[in-house]
């Protein structure tokens, strides 16, 4: 954890762009799962994470956002979890062994957690205790893979998210970064379960979890309202954490930095074109708005739909001129 937090606490870490992208250009089918790649095409998976790193990013994902067995059951692949899971973050670590990112500092591998595509009860059939091992054993197989930290994104139910988050801690105690999916709602931002910023912060503050922020569905311009919401939260509302716990301890040894905050944009709003849906927004368009989440408060900045090496290489070359 202190490794990672340092590095954050040094200056703006840039994290890569679209795995999907990148493997549909590559000849990956429409439905399939691009998880399933880490087993066939694990040098076009290694090439991903390459570019991303050549482009400057100091943070990869592993290719797993669908990797938990519950995900995996609707592609006929539940069983080759450990397989899938563990491939991924091999993949990952090889192309990060030795590399550095754009400002010299080592590049690390997050092992990706995203939602199980269910409903929880009582909405759904989805029992929490099922969701908690589903995602633990995903997070147990990306650790025996030798990631370094791990990521859950793209959720939008903060119950799917604090299970995701306790299962990670039963079995590992490397640092978690915590996202959620917000879209416009008024003149302000939720995701589409209803979650709000201060919902989020509030639930993931009570687990320690120090690490939070947004990933898809919004542009940078979009996505710096809700980068500013939570940061607003922190300064509003960490005086209700505990002092005896374990986030304000690590945090009197730290400096006195207690939340950092992730931003992972899309490259513009999805359109359709020609019956395939792309994100119209440039590299350079995108690292004009995505640099502006810095004064935002944001200490992790990426892509997300749409987003390509291109994209990062640009966006780094405008994070050094801040």
């Amino acid at each position: 954890m202190a490794d990672f937090i340092e590095r954050l606490k040094s200056g703006v870490l840039v994290a890569d762009g679209a795995m999907g992208t990148m493997l549909q250009q590559a000849g990956l089918l429409p439905g399939s799962a691009p998880e399933e790649w880490n087993i066939s095409h694990p040098k076009v998976i290694e090439g991903v994470h390459t570019a991303y790193i050549q482009a400057g990013a100091g943070l990869i994902l592993t290719n797993t956002f669908g990797g938990n067995s519950i995900k995996l059951k609707k592609s006929g692949l539940e069983g080759k979890t450990a397989e899938v899971n563990i491939q991924a973050a091999c993949i990952a670590k090889k192309a990060a062994a030795g590399a550095v990112d754009f400002s010299g500092n080592k590049v690390y591998v997050a092992g990706d957690i995203g939602p199980s595509g269910e409903f929880m009860e009582p909405l759904g059939a989805l029992k929490r205790d099922d969701l908690i091992d589903a995602f633990s054993r995903q997070a147990e197989y990306l650790a025996e893979g030798g990631v370094d930290l791990f990521i859950i994104e793209t959720m939008t139910d903060v119950e799917e998210l604090v299970c995701a988050v306790e299962a990670v801690g039963r079995v590992s105690q490397l640092p978690i970064i915590a996202s959620m999916s917000f879209e416009p709602a008024g003149d302000k931002y939720r995701t589409m379960m209803g979650v709000g910023p201060q919902a989020m912060f509030d639930r993931l503050v009570s687990m320690d979890c120090r690490i939070m922020g947004a990933n898809c569905g919004l542009i940078p311009d979009q996505m710096k309202e809700v980068i500013r919401d939570l940061k607003s939260c922190r300064q509003k509302d960490s005086a209700k954490i505990k002092k005896d716990t374990a986030a304000v301890q690590q945090d009197a040894a730290e400096g006195g930095r207690k939340f950092f905050f992730i931003a992972q944009p899309n490259a513009g709003h999805p359109k359709l074109v020609d019956g395939k849906t792309v994100f119209e927004q440039t590299p350079n368009e995108f690292a004009h708005q995505a640099s502006q989440l810095v004064a935002a408060g944001a200490d992790i900045i990426g892509g997300c739909c749409g987003t390509t090496p291109s994209h990062i290489e640009k966006l780094c070359e405008a994070i050094k001129t801040l």
